[in-house]
């Protein structure tokens, strides 16, 4: 009953009409049923010039990553972004990471930031 009343009272003393609601409500609708890949915008893949990249360590190809430089990763360890918690895939061959935002990473690639899903 308040809650009926207040909206009762911001409605009219914002000067709403049904029409105005009823209006906004239809260009919600129809503004939700747009697919989001529409809206979206293609992510670029992360290139190893990238000073991110560097940054972290990320090789393309997991298997070429130096042990000796990086030992974190030990020789034909199954650590691949594919199976990094920070990893979120988009299909078979690439993902998203969030230790790398606004770009999409290799599933099969690695980087410093590997942790174990």
């Amino acid at each position: 009953m308040i809650i009926r009343h207040f909206l009762t009272k911001v409605i009219l003393m914002t000067n709403l009409t049904r029409r105005s609601v009823l209006s906004a409500g239809a260009a919600v609708c129809a503004a939700s049923v747009i697919p989001s890949k529409l809206i979206a915008q293609e992510l670029p893949m992360i290139e190893a010039s990238d000073p991110l990249a560097i940054a972290l360590g990320y090789h393309a190809d997991a298997t070429a990553v130096d042990p000796q430089k990086y030992p974190k990763r030990p020789a034909n360890a199954p650590q691949f972004c594919s199976n990094c918690t920070l990893y979120i895939a988009e299909n078979d061959k690439v993902g998203k990471c969030t230790a790398i935002p606004g770009k999409l990473v290799a599933a099969e690639a690695w980087c410093n930031a590997w942790i174990k899903a």
